[in-house]
């Protein structure tokens, strides 16, 4: 176990529930592809990659793709890369959402569409589990785990639609190296107890800056009132 030494030291008994944990990834693009290797790093047991995206040559600035993904699915190229880093890992791939992919210790939103976040949230709200998401465009983000005890990711948005996104406007690579660093954060709180809602505005501009978003439960539609937009045809 000489790999982990550093990591002995200072996690201590969080090791323990690091290396039996079981988590899922939806995304693979910059957040997930970057996330995915800190938590195999890590020594998490098991990772479940959900994305039905192949590799392009524009993905190479900001996502952990190399030349010889060009044209892979995303899922396969990271479960190449991951198994090079550690042969021990265990990968389940998946290029849609089932039920199966929401059968782990923690989800990971990293998509970069607004409706497949809402999605991700509804199942949260559904099966009443906490989960981490993030989403960069330029220099700018937001990270967050929700409890959907406490409030949703509709108390965040209110059901505003995509306005900008990296295709548009562009992004920073460091940012979402920043962002992929506190979801990976975040995930150690959780399985160290707290289970509390959290989220982070960041902008790594000039005038660099990360803080804490005060969010006010409303009478959401979906955490309160259940009102599911997306998830129904998923639902026996």
């Amino acid at each position: 176990m000489d790999r982990y030494v550093s990591q002995f030291l200072f996690f201590r008994d969080i090791n323990r529930k690091i290396f039996s944990s079981t988590v899922t990834i939806i995304g693979i693009g910059g957040l997930g592809s970057y996330l995915s290797e800190i938590l195999a790093r890590m020594g998490v047991k098991k990772i479940i990659l959900v994305d039905f995206d192949k590799v392009e040559e524009k993905n190479l600035n900001r996502q952990n793709f190399i030349l010889e993904d060009i044209g892979k699915y995303k899922v396969d190229a990271i479960e190449k890369r991951l198994k090079s880093i550690r042969n021990d890992i265990e990968i389940e791939k998946y290029l849609e959402i089932n039920e199966k992919v929401l059968e782990s210790d923690m989800l990971f939103d990293c998509t970069d569409n607004i409706n497949s976040k809402y999605l991700i949230n509804e199942f949260s709200v559904y099966l009443g589990k906490p989960y981490i998401f993030g989403s960069v465009v330029m220099d700018r983000g937001f990270v967050g785990l929700i409890n959907p005890n406490e409030f949703c990711l509709y108390d965040i948005y209110l059901g505003k639609e995509d306005l900008i996104s990296c295709e548009t406007a562009g992004v920073d690579p460091s940012s979402i190296l920043f962002a992929s660093s506190i979801m990976a954060k975040l995930f150690i709180k959780y399985l160290e107890g707290d289970r509390n809602s959290v989220v982070y505005h960041f902008n790594t501009n000039k005038k660099f800056y990360i803080e804490e978003i005060k969010v006010v439960r409303r009478e959401c539609p979906i955490c309160v009132k259940k009102d599911y937009k997306f998830i129904w045809k998923y639902m026996k």
